[in-house]
């Protein structure tokens, strides 16, 4: 018996509210939609990600922006400049995350890893 091995990367699982947008169909035309999901598992090369809209309709291949919501409360606010435009650096501490997701992020901090 041989099991394929669908991922390389191991998966932490997670619980972040998010939507999802289909940017491109298979066809290549525009598809413009917001829907509203939960990433249910994130690894460095991918995501679980359940669609919470019954009327959505992905396809394998199609081409999607994911945004996630993770809540925090500021705890630094402060202006800078570089010199072509002025910006506000903000430092946020989260707030209300899973233990599960605390543990990726604290994960992702000691891998160094490039979000």
């Amino acid at each position: 018996m041989t099991i394929e091995l669908r991922r390389s990367l191991p998966r932490q699982f997670a619980d972040w509210e998010g939507r999802i947008l289909v940017e491109e169909g298979l066809e290549g035309e525009p598809v413009r939609a917001w829907q509203t999901c939960r990433v249910v598992d994130v690894s460095p090369g991918g995501a679980g990600v359940e669609v919470l809209d019954p009327d959505a309709d992905l396809h394998e291949g199609d081409s999607v922006v994911i945004e996630i919501r993770l809540h925090g409360q500021v705890r630094h606010a402060s202006r800078i400049d570089d010199g072509t435009d002025e910006a506000l650096h903000v430092g946020v501490q989260f707030v209300g995350l899973t233990e599960r997701s605390r543990d990726y992020v604290e994960s992702m901090t000691s891998l160094e890893t490039s979000w």
